[in-house]
């Protein structure tokens, strides 16, 4: 197994995989109204921050290993690289969504961004809240509107970030050649 592979099952995978839980925690959370609402959303930002980070890192590390399935040399060649790989909600349709990973990671990293090129302008654009109907797009996000973090763009667009993360690791296993797994699940042993 190649150390990207490795870099996926040990590093990305388990940051996607407890940010996964942390939205299911403030899910039931919230149902239950519990008494401390503050500390998931605590947590679930945080485990946000950790797997939009390790996801845009991967790049990095794809492009420091080596790796032979990877035809280029640069870290933007890397990166353009995937997102041809990327689709949303594996229905088909190109998205841009491992950009999108990549300008999360770095409102979380510098707080306001100043590349003109980023889709968000810092890391107030990335919150835990409630969606309100249509607030997402259609398959988009948790349903009724449940409180999860979600990310407003620059042109008033909000996205949900579990689709966001999906749509950019499943970019990755494409083009890696790996099997994709159950929405949402990210084994340990891939």
């Amino acid at each position: 197994m190649a150390a990207i592979d490795d870099h996926v099952r040990d590093v990305v995978f388990p940051a996607l995989r407890e940010y996964w839980e942390a939205e299911t925690s403030l899910s039931e959370a919230v149902a239950e109204n519990h008494e401390n609402l503050r500390e998931f959303r605590i947590s679930v930002m945080r485990r946000a921050r950790t797997a939009s980070l390790e996801l845009n890192h991967l790049a990095d590390v794809a492009l420091a290993t080596g790796d032979p399935r990877l035809t280029v040399r640069t870290l933007d060649a890397v990166r353009d690289l995937v997102r041809k790989h990327c689709e949303y909600l594996r229905g088909g349709e190109a998205c841009n969504d491992t950009a999108l990973v990549r300008d999360v990671a770095d409102a979380f990293k510098h707080h306001t961004l100043d590349r003109a090129s980023s889709s968000v302008s810092g890391q107030e654009a990335v919150v835990a809240c409630h969606s309100g109907y249509n607030d997402l797009p259609l398959g988009e996000g948790k349903y009724g509107g449940s409180e999860q973090v979600v990310v407003t763009l620059k042109d008033g667009t909000r996205r949900a970030l579990t689709c966001i993360l999906q749509n950019a690791s499943d970019a990755w296993l494409r083009l890696l050649g790996s099997d994709l797994p159950e929405l949402s699940m990210f084994p340990s042993d891939a």
